[in-house]
């Protein structure tokens, strides 16, 4: 088909194979002038947004300038932020063409500085050597210079990956995070130039106050790596690192970087500095003063976390501890029902809200007393908090003997499985504090959701001064179950689950319910200190042990109980109960939290 004559017969409907609508066509090959483009885009403006098959608008092959600032400036609603199949955004493709002009019009426009996210505006530029364009970015947008791309590099990462000196220093002096060491802290700026064996690049973040002393999570700092790698970089920067390093701080293996020098094939040319440094101190036990929980060693991983037993889990602690409580409701059949079905219709828009909703009504189908404590996060527009939960609060709050109040918070990476957390208020302090395993990641959104927590509880709690504490204040990027590694396969033992996450959980409760006037930032540096302390001879990782030892003592306690509740012995470990197994655990479980009550 002639597309001049449909062009010239105003048929402006016409589509091709690839879905190219007229513009499409047009801008890839300039059949027509511009003045007969604006001609079209005067009648059917909303031609310039319409997506072909690989959903890319017009604008993402237009090559004439002048009619691309017409278009700016006389067409309203420009779907600006698009991207295409392949991640890629008309933005992206001005910033290919070093068109700092038309990049500043999109940024003024859309304000937008972190989509597409595979790929952000000025990482996308500091990727391309468009130093011209990420520079006018860093001064002109401040927040840009923290943004994350969808693996969680900052600018700053890829400026240093890139050698890039003058990007990484403007970025520095405009407020980029030095010690921000990706998702798991596993990707520290300095740590890569020192692979780089970039002289000029570990100086100019030391000297910008980058944290040598930063562990990642096999608890190796800089110094750590650099005396057990084949690191090629010049004395004096060393010597700059031993004088701002600790020598002293272990990693998982036990070992320090002094123990790490002594056999370094340079270490004679330190001594002298060594001295001066006055390395015989010992480091000081902090774990004394804190009750510490240990178990019984196991050869096996033994632990289930479905919701069945995460209740049982839960019942063995409010039994243990009478000074835990939890927010509790009357159980009525016919509102059990008519809330199972509520959840189901609030849900059931997508793949993780299916995993919401079966979440839920399968804690009120075993416990609909418990069930309030349950909270879950998705994203800012998938989440749940029992809509009763300020009600159900008031017993615990009002009883003297309850200090904390527990409430179980289920993350949902994705459709195929869930991330266990604990929300812990403490009346005495008035603080809320949410403690996730992993430590203070940033996935699922994790600052939005903190601030969306703090305003709700504020609210639900309704006491002055009310303090809400995130992993970010307390724990560090790195924590205990990063550091227990429990996803590798080198670790793992016959009956491990695919992550300790949920026996984490209950291990910190069970720390901080003995160790109530411990401060929580506290606790969690003692403990670390207590477990890498547990390291045997032959182990791979002290705390992946640590925590199967436990998850095996929680299993055998869960198991008293279930004896309690007249379960036979060999259905114990039943992965799919028989129907009238769940209904006898089910009833003693409401007894049970009946009586706790």
């Amino acid at each position: 088909m002639n597309l001049i004559n449909l062009i010239e017969n105003n048929q402006y409907n016409y589509r091709d194979e690839d879905n190219n609508n007229i513009i499409h066509l047009i801008f890839k090959y300039n059949l027509v002038t511009s003045d007969r483009v604006k001609q079209i885009l005067r009648v059917e403006p909303n031609l310039i947004n319409k997506i072909n098959n690989n959903y890319e608008t017009p604008l993402f092959y237009i090559k004439d300038q002048y009619l691309l600032d017409w278009i700016f400036e006389n067409i309203k609603n420009l779907d600006l932020l698009r991207v295409n199949k392949d991640g890629v955004a008309f933005i992206n493709k001005t910033i290919d063409n070093d068109d700092l002009k038309t990049v500043k019009k999109i940024l003024n426009k859309t304000k937008n500085i972190s989509l597409p996210k595979e790929s952000p505006p000025l990482i996308y530029a500091i990727k391309s050597n468009k130093d011209q364009i990420a520079t006018y970015i860093i001064k002109n947008f401040k927040d840009s210079v923290n943004v994350l791309d969808n693996e969680y590099h900052s600018p700053l990462q890829i400026a240093v990956l890139s050698q890039n000196y003058e990007i990484t220093q403007l970025l520095l002096d405009n407020g980029s995070d030095i010690n921000y060491n990706g998702a798991e802290s596993d990707e520290n700026p300095l740590s890569m130039s020192l692979y780089l064996n970039d002289d000029k690049m570990i100086n100019l973040l030391i000297d910008n106050k980058s944290n040598i002393n930063t562990q990642d999570k096999n608890h190796n700092t800089i110094m750590h790596e650099l005396f057990n790698n084949d690191i090629n970089i010049s004395g004096e920067t060393v010597i700059k690192m031993l004088i701002k390093g600790d020598l002293q701080l272990k990693n998982l293996q036990g070992e320090t970087p002094l123990d790490l020098l002594k056999n370094h094939h340079q270490n004679k040319n330190y001594n002298k500095v060594l001295k001066e440094l006055n390395y015989d101190i010992k480091i000081e036990d902090r774990s004394f003063d804190i009750n510490f929980i240990k178990s019984r060693e196991s050869k096996h991983g033994l632990f289930n976390s479905d919701a069945i037993n995460n209740i049982l889990y839960t019942l063995i602690m409010l039994r243990k501890y009478k000074n835990l409580g939890y927010p509790y409701q009357l159980k009525f059949d016919s509102k059990v029902e008519t809330t199972k079905y509520y959840h189901k219709l609030n849900f059931l828009k997508s793949a993780q809200g299916m995993v919401i909703s079966d979440v839920i009504n399968g804690y009120i189908g075993f416990s609909f007393e418990l069930s309030p404590y349950l909270v879950m996060w998705r994203s800012e527009n998938h989440y749940y908090i029992h809509r009763d939960l300020k009600f159900n609060l008031l017993k615990p709050l009002n009883n003297d003997k309850v200090r904390f109040i527990l409430l179980k918070l289920t993350l949902v990476p994705s459709s195929q499985g869930t991330h266990a957390n604990i929300l812990l208020y403490d009346k005495k302090t008035n603080t809320m504090e949410r403690f996730d395993p992993y430590g203070a990641i940033p996935y699922l959104k994790a600052d939005k959701m903190d601030k969306l927590f703090e305003e709700k509880f504020r609210e639900i709690i309704n006491k002055p001064n009310f303090k809400y504490l995130s992993p970010s204040q307390y724990m560090g990027k790195v924590s205990f179950q990063l550091l227990s590694n429990d996803s590798s396969i080198d670790v793992k033992k016959l009956g491990d689950p695919h992550g300790y996450c949920l026996a984490w959980t209950f291990w910190y409760l069970e720390m901080r319910l003995q160790n109530p006037e411990v401060h929580p930032k506290k606790l969690v540096e003692m403990s670390v200190d207590k477990i890498k302390a547990t390291r045997k001879k032959d182990s791979k990782n002290p705390f992946i042990d640590f925590i199967r030892n436990y998850a095996f003592e929680l299993t055998e306690s869960k198991n008293k109980v279930l004896k309690e509740f007249g379960i036979k012995k060999d259905q114990l470990y039943d992965l799919v109960l028989e129907p009238e197994v769940e209904h006898q655990i089910s009833q003693k479980i409401e007894y049970e939290m009946k009586k706790i009550r």
